[in-house]
């Protein structure tokens, strides 16, 4: 693949998709995935997690040339999953919706639904650097408040899943705003290394950010799926 391009893939399923475990888990998850994915306890969760593995594996196949059922995903020590002799991926799942960016270079992506969320004071207190919480309260309209809350918080987790480091207790530290209110376009890990954090452009319901290492220019390529389904029995 192109070092210049990220490409974002994007499965949107609908309700009645939802309910219906497509593909077996037998036909695309390995052993110890069968074991992960019968750990949930509610078959919403198990479907989930087998569905979002096996878009996975199709998008991996399409770079490494094997069918999904082949694709060994495996895990640095930092939990970050990784596949042998493939290329750099990272995975993110809301309700009805599912993105995985590929890419040449450490990447790291978040998601999230926007619906109608309690307490924003409360978790934006949790998470938010005090002049982050500043913007996101600014306005007294909830809606507007949840979206500038998730705006943030994404950009936070897609940071901490390309580094594969993680921000632990640092979400009251990690910064992703300017002074003049405009996104931290480059921040940097704890080693001092330069990342990059940009908005994804999804539907009206959606927020998602995407982040990679080095201070390049990627075009994103966007890859879109509907009811995507990967194995035909």
């Amino acid at each position: 693949m192109k070092n210049s391009i990220l490409d974002i893939w994007i499965n949107y399923t609908s309700r009645k998709r939802c309910l219906t475990l497509d593909p077996e888990p037998s036909e695309v998850l390995n052993e110890a995935e069968i074991k992960r994915m019968l750990k949930y306890n509610s078959m919403e969760s198990r479907k989930q997690f087998t569905a979002s593995r096996s878009f996975l594996k199709y998008v991996l196949g399409q770079y490494m040339g094997c069918p999904p059922n082949e694709i060994q995903i495996r895990y640095q020590q930092n939990g970050k999953p990784y596949v042998c002799e493939g290329p750099e991926f990272n995975l993110s799942h809301t309700k009805f919706l599912t993105s995985i960016v590929v890419a040449s270079c450490p990447v790291g992506i978040d998601i999230e639904k926007i619906r109608k969320m309690q307490h924003v004071k409360r978790i934006a207190s949790r998470f938010l650097t005090p002049f982050e919480q500043t913007y996101c309260l600014s306005s007294s309209n909830n809606r507007e408040q949840t979206i500038s809350l998730l705006n943030i918080l994404t950009r936070k987790e897609a940071f901490a899943k390309a580094t594969g480091l993680g921000i632990g207790g640092q979400w009251l530290k990690f910064n992703t705003m300017e002074d003049n209110y405009s996104w931290i376009r480059h921040p940097k890990s704890e080693h001092g290394e330069p990342y990059t954090t940009r908005s994804l452009h999804f539907s009206d319901n959606y927020i998602g950010a995407v982040c990679y290492k080095g201070t390049g220019f990627m075009r994103l390529k966007y890859h879109i799926c509907n009811d995507l389904k990967i194995f035909n029995r």
